[in-house]
């Protein structure tokens, strides 16, 4: 398995587990990217993601699609700087929101998720 890849079950997909993050979670922000995550107790230990961009801020469908490839690369390199598997014993759930209103270079961007994946690192304790 790829160390660098965005496996199928690696993605945050379902009406359930969307619903169980957004009833019971943590917020952290660095600017222009905030992140949704909560842990729950579960025999698997995967660390599911998923982006979302407001309509209201970009209109266009070719923005945000543009935006969330950007979003999903800058996760897929750094996820490294998460807990590793041996380390965390539940599934681990977080959605990734871009809040600026304009598209960002791909360095920002970057810069942002390394600081938001550490952040997240820190609170997640499960």
């Amino acid at each position: 398995m790829k160390s660098f890849g965005l496996n199928k079950h690696e993605k945050l997909k379902g009406v359930k587990p969307i619903n169980l993050l957004f009833k019971k979670h943590e917020i952290e922000t660095a600017f222009p990217i905030k992140a949704v995550f909560s842990c729950k107790s579960r025999k698997n230990d995967n660390i599911r993601i998923g982006f979302t961009v407001s309509k209201r801020k970009i209109n266009k469908a070719s923005g945000r699609n543009k935006i969330k490839r950007k979003l999903r690369e800058t996760f897929r390199l750094n996820k490294s700087l998460l807990l590793s598997k041996e380390k965390q014993s539940s599934e681990t759930l977080i959605m990734f929101i871009y809040l600026g209103d304009g598209s960002t270079s791909t360095i920002k961007l970057n810069e942002s998720m390394k600081k938001l994946l550490q952040k997240i690192n820190k609170k997640i304790i499960c």
